[in-house]
């Protein structure tokens, strides 16, 4: 799909009105997007449900996002990564666990205290995924 500035403007700004369902980590997924966004400045996330909280980067696919959030359930950010979770333990204090894509990995998100690990991941598994 062929992309004119102002469409791809549009596309890269979508994930942002998703974050509205976080409430105190609203402003946590908006610094891990736009993380994402300087080092992979050619990329848009794209949703990959129906309900628009979950997003995967595209057309480089090395990071996706799941916002979620209900009734007497604390707000929570998922990370997936392109990497083995053997990659990644013991560069971080928080939990990496084996995602859904069987080399990826996830990590979740619960407090603002854990946004400076979780940019530290971002930021290391954009290294290794080139």
């Amino acid at each position: 799909m062929t992309f004119t500035k102002t469409l791809w403007r549009k596309e890269r700004q979508k994930i942002y009105a998703s974050l509205t369902i976080l409430g105190p980590l609203q402003h946590a997924g908006g610094a891990l997007i736009d993380q994402v966004y300087e080092l992979s400045s050619e990329s848009y996330f794209e949703p990959t449900g129906s309900v628009g909280h979950e997003w995967k980067l595209m057309p480089k696919r090395w990071v996706a996002f799941q916002f979620s959030s209900g009734r007497g359930y604390a707000p929570k950010i998922h990370i997936s990564l392109d990497a083995f979770p053997t990659t990644l333990e013991g560069t971080t204090p928080l939990i990496v666990k084996q995602g859904r894509i069987p080399r990826w990995c996830k990590v979740t998100v619960t407090s603002i205290s854990e946004l400076e690990h979780a940019l530290h991941l971002v930021k290391e598994v954009f290294k290794i995924s080139g």
